[in-house]
């Protein structure tokens, strides 16, 4: 938009400080000298040139459209950082994941000194990031917490004690380990586990972290769950009939972002979304356009702080509700 404020330099005035200024190089010290006008004058004189339409900016890079979706993203969601990963030129899904990883990794180390305790959820994108973390000795130590119970050992370094135990090293750091199944046999084993002491305990650690580093669940049918055959056909049904679109941590929810309740779903053990929302940094990770309406579905409940995504998720996450 033009400014409607008289300028108080003559159009050749502020040509000529624009020329100077942006095709001969010259520092605004030295237009100052050459117009004889003070430095913070030049200054001014650049503001007005371009307000005046005197001069364009045009950003000519490939990826502006990356740096333009984080903006976005930022501001409609109201979040902390926002990375974006370019899928272009037919990059494997493998090579994108180690960038949301690396990227997750170093605004971690951007944060070390700001935090005490770290919770790490279950997963692939979990299983990136912390493979990406550099070894680091930091001043003081921090506590890495599990946010869900043991799985299977199957696939063993995806789950939250393995991978918590992982960063701890990397961090220099200490670890817990959360001792309890996270789908136990029966929902009563599941509420007598909840009540004892140990698991108790390592609950309330992983809902008082100061950060969380977690992916989020697609479709049951196509969760990790079902990939790694630690949920039946009969148990998706189940869900997807009580009307579960996605999972995070242990925690299955609904298109409003609503944790759901189901025979398996009473057997999990470990932080769901609501202890989320009162994490003051939740991480999520995310590639693929089967994550996007549940990342969606996260943020609009304020669940997450910081996204760390691919371009097909940003796209879609900034198209209108």
């Amino acid at each position: 938009m033009k400014s409607t404020k008289k300028s108080a330099w003559s159009k050749d005035s502020l040509l000529r400080a624009v020329v100077l200024y942006y095709e001969k190089n010259m520092t605004q010290e030295e237009i100052s000298s050459e117009l004889g006008v003070s430095r913070p004058q030049v200054s001014v004189m650049l503001r007005q040139a371009r307000e005046d339409g005197l001069v364009h900016f045009s950003v000519k890079d490939i990826n502006k459209y990356i740096v333009e979706y984080e903006i976005a993203l930022k501001e409609k969601y109201g979040l902390n950082k926002v990375r974006v990963v370019s899928t272009r030129f037919n990059r494997s899904r493998e090579a994108i994941k180690i960038q949301i990883g690396e990227l997750a990794a170093r605004y971690l180390k951007e944060q070390l000194s700001k935090v005490e305790s770290i919770g790490i959820g279950w997963g692939a994108s979990a299983s990136y990031f912390v493979n990406e973390v550099d070894y680091i000795r930091v001043d003081r130590p921090k506590k890495i917490v599990p946010l869900v119970g043991g799985l299977s050992l199957i696939n063993g370094k995806i789950h939250s004690n393995y991978l918590a135990s992982s960063l701890a090293t990397k961090l220099d750091s200490e670890y817990s380990i959360f001792y309890a199944p996270v789908i136990a046999e029966s929902k009563e084993e599941a509420m007598s586990l909840c009540e004892s002491k140990m698991v108790r305990l390592a609950l309330k650690e992983a809902q008082n972290v100061d950060m969380a580093f977690m992916g989020v669940g697609s479709a049951v049918s196509k969760s990790t769950w079902k990939k790694l055959d630690y949920i039946k056909d009969s148990e998706i049904k189940e869900l997807e009939d009580a009307g579960a679109v996605g999972d995070v941590v242990s925690d299955f929810f609904n298109k409003d972002g609503e944790t759901i309740s189901t025979e398996f779903s009473k057997r999990l053990i470990g932080i769901n979304i609501e202890d989320l929302r009162n994490i003051k940094d939740v991480v999520l990770m995310a590639d693929g356009i089967e994550k996007a309406q549940n990342i969606r579905i996260m943020l609009d409940r304020n669940v997450g702080n910081t996204l760390f995504v691919d371009d097909v998720i940003a796209e879609e996450l900034l198209k209108e509700d």
